[in-house]
């Protein structure tokens, strides 16, 4: 029996891949596979990152549900384990997949001895599959990310690439790291790529059908009207996600799209090569994995600077079209004003 671990890292298109393989379960299944349904989610596993990482490391939504209650996120992880435990027993299955992109982020060593030794009472066969995002692209995604439930941008920093891919190097009898670049997966899609890489022997299943996610992301100009959204409503709130934010942002994401000069954001050069200078395992991951990333020499990154200011403002990330920016907040004040 097999285990497939897919660990993120977060913001390399796990919420596309987990849409797929649980679009698919019964076909998967038909071919001996195992997408097991989560407890907190259907499609994916969560309660894996609850009772494997402390609560200070959660994400906002997992600390809004178990708060401190360690109890609670125990019971539900030894429930979802024993479900899958009893699925298999069950059942002619050759292969478990378990996806949670917050495992990419586990730091405690003991956590993740106690979590292996849970999954070889499922099988004998552990093979984890990692996706890299380059340090810059990632920082960009994620700020968009933040800007849903804070105004305060999140630090340029080391994403310490070697660190959180070691630490499950002794877990993984197999172990794949993988680059998300569109140029580099297969058919620029996550799901083929995946399916291509842990199923080569099952043809029938790297064409899989899933669900189409909505590209969500904004321009530069929506994200500072976000931003300040975001700190004149809820200032004194960050990292708390609210109706009034996310009706906000679902309306201004259309608009933006609908707007002439829509381009996706662009970091400023120089934050850029800041966040590039920062990661130096792009080098070890060259090295190590032959990973490479567009614009990237892993041989040849910046130097750190000597002075890193963390940043506040939109602009002092990202280039921003000021008429552009004038246009979108004026409709998106109309149109808000005309659904009351």
């Amino acid at each position: 029996m097999e285990i497939i671990v897919h660990i993120g890292m977060p913001k390399t298109g796990t919420t596309a891949l987990q849409r797929a393989l649980g679009h698919n379960r019964h076909l998967l299944q038909e071919n001996g596979i195992l997408y097991p349904e989560g407890v907190l989610y259907q499609d994916e596993h969560k309660e894996l990152v609850a009772a494997l990482r402390s609560p200070k490391t959660l994400s906002r939504s997992l600390r809004q549900h178990y708060s401190d209650n360690l109890d609670r996120r125990k019971i539900d992880y030894k429930k979802f384990l024993g479900s899958v435990r009893a699925t298999v027993n069950e059942r002619d299955l050759k292969t478990v997949i378990f996806s949670a992109e917050g495992l990419f982020n586990t730091r405690l060593p003991e956590k993740l001895q106690k979590f292996e030794q849970d999954l070889r009472q499922i099988g004998d066969h552990i093979h984890v599959v990692v996706y890299i995002r380059n340090p810059a692209g990632h920082y960009l995604s994620h700020a968009q990310q933040v800007l849903k439930g804070s105004h305060i941008l999140p630090r340029f920093k080391n994403r310490q690439y070697r660190n959180k891919i070691s630490r499950f190097m002794s877990m993984a009898d197999t172990l794949t790291v993988a680059a998300f670049e569109r140029g580099q997966l297969k058919d620029g899609d996550i799901t083929k790529d995946f399916m291509g890489r842990v199923f080569p022997s099952l043809p029938n299943l790297q064409d899989i059908i899933a669900p189409q996610v909505a590209n969500e992301t904004i321009s530069a100009e929506a994200m500072d009207i976000l931003q300040q959204h975001r700190l004149q409503r809820f200032g004194d709130q960050p990292n708390i996600f609210t109706a009034e934010t996310d009706r906000l942002r679902h309306v201004l994401t259309q608009l933006d799209r609908n707007l002439p000069g829509y381009t996706r954001p662009q970091l400023l050069f120089e934050v850029r090569e800041t966040i590039v200078a920062l990661n130096p395992d792009l080098l070890w991951l060259h090295q190590e994995f032959g990973l490479t990333f567009q614009g990237i020499n892993p041989q040849t990154t910046p130097e750190v600077p000597v002075e890193i200011h963390s940043p506040e403002t939109v602009a002092d990330i990202c280039e921003i079209n000021a008429a552009r920016r004038q246009a979108l907040a004026k409709v998106l004040e109309n149109t808000l004003n005309c659904e009351g």
